[in-house]
């Protein structure tokens, strides 16, 4: 009797997580978005390069180290999202995860701290990469969503750190990650600059 009751346990268990699993995919509008990744060693570039940001996050390293920022632009059509580092610091993994703001979809423990593993958008990076964009179609994401922007960062030493952009807005868990609103609707399609100028 014992041995029948463990394995309907273990059944209920094993299609309650699948079905779990199936509702959190379906309820993600920005899940697996087309989107393009560029990877670089050095630290200019056309979105490096430009005077402002439409928003800009500090990225800290271990909760107290600056170790660069996560810059998000629209440029040419195209929404960036530029993790960059500063100093010694390098990227060697992305972790991203993108939901509408009004309903949450981040993938969380039950105590709220957020499944990394589980972001839809991740990469790992060779030793020397200190700039890692991320290219999706304006259309697809709009101009305003939520962030998580999570990092594995390694200083010049080669201790590695976990690293989030400090987007203000906590998850709720016990942990200090953190995600960002973002609003592009004041950004400049060419430039990636805010459109804050007279005419």
């Amino acid at each position: 009797m014992k041995k029948l009751l463990f394995i309907i346990v273990v059944f209920i268990l094993f299609f309650a997580c699948t079905a779990e699993e199936e509702t959190t995919v379906i309820e993600n509008a920005y899940a697996n978005l087309p989107h393009r990744i560029e990877s670089k060693n050095t630290r200019t570039s056309r979105v490096a390069n430009a005077e402002e940001h439409c928003q800009s996050f500090p990225l800290l390293a271990g909760q107290y180290h600056n170790a660069g920022t996560v810059n998000v632009d629209l440029i040419d059509g195209e929404i960036v999202i530029s993790y960059q580092s500063t100093g010694d610091w390098d990227i060697s993994g992305i972790h991203m995860d993108i939901s509408g703001c009004e309903n949450l979809t981040f993938p969380t423990t039950g105590s709220g701290n957020p499944k990394i593993g589980k972001f839809e958008y991740k990469s790992e990076h060779e030793e020397g990469i200190n700039q890692v964009d991320y290219f999706f179609n304006e259309a697809d994401l709009g101009d305003q969503f939520c962030v998580a922007l999570h990092a594995v960062v390694e200083d010049g030493y080669g201790n590695q750190e976990t690293a989030w952009a400090d987007g203000g807005l906590d998850f709720g868990g016990n942990s200090w990650a953190m995600y960002a609103s973002v609003n592009l609707s004041e950004c400049n399609n060419d430039s990636g600059n805010t459109n804050n100028t007279e005419e």
